[in-house]
């Protein structure tokens, strides 16, 4: 893990049923990343204070990965 002006990355897999893909991991205060973006959500709702276990992932990640799982 690398800290850098207030963010945190690194890479780590990510495992879904049998299958396996390395994913980029950047953590920042949820209140500083809404003063940073400007693009809407597809899906879901941004992180917000005191949210744990709780991710936000991108647009080729969501339907490369999780809309080719069958329900």
């Amino acid at each position: 893990m690398l800290f850098v002006n207030g963010m945190v990355s690194g890479r780590s897999d990510m495992i879904l049923g049998t299958e396996k893909t390395s994913v980029s991991i950047t953590g920042i205060d949820p209140v500083v990343w809404r003063s940073m973006v400007t693009t809407e959500l597809e899906s879901g709702r941004y992180i917000q204070s005191g949210d744990s276990n709780s991710v936000v992932i991108g647009y080729s990640l969501a339907h490369e990965t999780f809309l080719q799982q069958s329900p």
